[in-house]
């Protein structure tokens, strides 16, 4: 058994573990350790994580909006059929919206994330421990609004931020604020951090920056221009210095130069890990063989994914990166660059105890973006009895359904084509891929592909897939309809390559 994300400990506090958790628990004191210590502060957050309900009217505004255009006529028990159909999209429309829901106040997540008894961010209790939380005293007022920051951590790794913003009431603002506008700059100016979103971030109020290239300044300063809370425009502009002279001295790196190339002629150059009090950065870049690279293009390569994890001695998985079933966990976020030749990546990790323990690196597979050409011709008044079916690289599509209706992805009033779409994906899904509908005339119309997809957590290697395409431009049904995916969002997972890493060096002062 893999070990636990926050989100399973956090659901095996309230819950209890079972049986298999029981054995897995027994044999794996670093999860048992973090259960415990989330138990701790576990309610702490009933207070604090809460979601604003969409509006009560919001599904009855999107049925009317979607149900007052007709669809071209034809026989009764077909009409009847597109209408359910699109009440199922209108559901679909409803899931999307859930991505507006609230993150956990501020107030609430820094007292859990840097309080002593806590472990659910260990590179940020190792920098507390070392005394690299700083103070820097920003309140800023306008507007009724106040933007605070009195906890601040720093090293060479990453940049973390306390910010929490009230208003005249006192009461806290949850993400009132574009983040974009709390920049990371270098001494002379320059952009020198990224804004990521880690498993352990609320995701609006303590912001997490990892370094674009290595910091060698000793000091790097945080610049605000904001200029607008929720509907308030007003002026919380400030810039203060964040210290970085100790990161030098509390910093190891190990070279790696392991080097592997897969079955398909993506070669993966390892280079160093860097390990800080606040987490460990891994570097390595990718290369593509000619033949590789002939079926992609450079803007489609640096849209790359690469799947590995780290496991301990015994097997235990310790941490992920783009696990397709379980996403990505104990990361504090990746940034790539544009290479001669490749591509530059730095994972970054808020933890990783390769310097106490034997830590292997085992490349789970990766995707990159794929040129293709492959087709499925549809009748659109023969879906409902005989679905068009597509079956390529692995993926199976059925196409169920066509009705010209409104489309859901505008605001404003404009119709589309609404193709029912449910299958199973080998490759990593519509996300990356481009796909185009060309009726009987010729003419050319842009697809949007939406929907749902879920992975099997017990075959990774496959996802189910439920949506809609939406054909842009199409006002009345077509004799016939030509689907072309243009690009494929291709997932190889014949890789073999693991290797150990090197025995880390220990950062000075910290406990083991």
């Amino acid at each position: 058994m893999k070990c636990l994300s926050l989100t399973q400990i956090e659901e095996a506090v309230l819950s209890g573990p079972n049986e298999q958790l029981q054995r897995h628990l027994a044999d794996c004191p670093s999860c048992t350790s973090r259960i415990e210590q989330v138990s701790n502060g576990q309610a702490m957050w009933p207070a604090a994580i809460y979601a604003e309900p969409l509006p009560p009217d919001f599904t009855d505004q999107v049925m009317a909006s979607i149900q007052k255009f007709k669809a071209a006529p034809r026989p009764a028990k077909q009409r009847k059929q597109t209408r359910v159909w699109i009440a199922a999209a209108s559901a679909a429309i409803i899931l999307g919206s859930s991505l507006l829901y609230a993150v956990p106040s501020i107030a609430e997540t820094v007292r859990l994330m840097f309080a002593s008894d806590s472990a659910q961010d260990p590179g940020l209790q190792q920098a507390r421990e070392l005394g690299l939380v700083q103070n820097p005293h920003i309140s800023v007022d306008d507007k009724g609004y106040r933007v605070s920051i009195n906890e601040v951590v720093a090293d060479a790794v990453r940049l973390t931020i306390a910010v929490q913003v009230t208003d005249r009431d006192g009461k806290v603002v949850r993400s009132g604020f574009d983040g974009s506008q709390l920049s990371i700059q270098d001494e002379h100016g320059g952009e020198a951090g990224e804004l990521t979103v880690g498993d352990m971030n609320s995701g609006g109020d303590l912001l997490t920056y990892v370094y674009k290239g290595n910091v060698t300044d000793t000091k790097l300063f945080v610049v605000s221009t904001i200029d607008r809370i929720e509907q308030a425009q007003g002026n919380w502009k400030f810039s203060f210095p964040v210290d970085l002279s100790r990161a030098g001295s509390l910093t190891t790196v190990n070279t790696l130069d392991e080097r592997y190339v897969t079955p398909a002629g993506m070669a993966i150059q390892m280079e160093k890990i860097t390990h800080a009090p606040s987490g460990i950065k891994l570097e390595l870049s990718t290369s593509l063989s000619e033949e590789a690279a002939g079926r992609t293009r450079p803007e489609l390569e640096e849209m790359q994914q690469l799947m590995f994890h780290f496991e301990d001695g015994n097997g235990h998985v310790i941490s992920s990166i783009n696990d397709r079933a379980t996403g990505s966990w104990m990361d504090a976020g990746t940034t790539s660059t544009r290479i001669s030749g490749g591509i530059h990546w730095a994972f970054t990790f808020i933890g990783l105890p390769y310097d106490t323990q034997h830590v292997k690196f085992v490349l789970d597979g990766y995707a990159i973006p794929e040129l293709t050409a492959d087709t499925v011709v549809i009748d659109p008044s023969k879906l409902r009895e005989q679905p068009a079916k597509f079956n390529r690289l692995g993926d199976t599509l059925e196409f169920r359904s066509l009705a010209i209706a409104q489309n859901p992805n505008s605001a404003k009033a404009e119709t589309a084509g609404l193709l029912e779409v449910k299958g199973k994906f080998h490759n990593m899904g519509i996300g990356k891929e481009n796909w185009q509908a060309v009726d009987e005339k010729g003419t050319i119309y842009p697809i949007d592909c939406t929907g749902i997809i879920s992975f099997d957590k017990s075959n990774s290697f496959m996802a189910n897939y439920e949506g809609i395409f939406v054909v842009k431009g199409l006002t009345a049904l077509p004799k016939q309809l030509k689907l072309t995916r243009t690009v494929v969002d291709r997932f190889y997972a014949n890789t073999d390559w693991s290797f150990s890493l090197p025995k880390g060096t220990q950062i000075p002062g910290l406990r083991i």
